[in-house]
């Protein structure tokens, strides 16, 4: 009875593995990245995220893949392509390969450090005794 129940288990375990398991065919000659993602798609439920002039910098691709994983597929897809990917939950998100270099320079002039100033001295009243309590505050901040 204890084996029957165990080979039970493990014969559920196995077909829900394969269940989840995302393969993908597809088969195309020069064919768009919007092309290659709507199929993706359909197949295996996972939505692209992109940006529309990102996606014009990419290559069309030629493609002939029969129940590969997910992830093969997608790496030959992006491969000699401007552009690259990553997978969250069932969200694949597009991004450039290289990202724009930004000087060291430009940066420290969008950034500066704000201006600070000593200041020192005493709060009284009109009889010139010492306000307990007091503070100063900058106006503006």
């Amino acid at each position: 009875m204890r084996l029957t129940f165990i080979l039970l288990t493990l014969a559920f375990l196995q077909v829900s593995a394969k269940g989840t398991a995302q393969q993908v065919s597809f088969s195309g000659k020069d064919m768009p990245l919007l092309k290659v993602f709507e199929s993706i798609k359909s197949q295996t439920g996972f939505v692209f995220f992109y940006d529309a002039n990102l996606l014009q910098q990419g290559k069309p691709v030629t493609l002939n893949v029969k129940r590969q994983p997910l992830e093969t597929t997608l790496a030959q897809v992006f491969d000699n392509q401007p552009l690259s990917y990553s997978i969250v939950n069932k969200t694949i998100t597009i991004t450039a390969k290289n990202p724009v270099p930004v000087s060291v320079n430009a940066v420290a002039a969008v950034v500066q450090e704000p201006a600070f100033a000593k200041v020192t001295g005493s709060i009284t009243d009109e009889n010139g005794q010492g306000l307990n309590g007091a503070s100063i505050m900058v106006k503006g901040t």
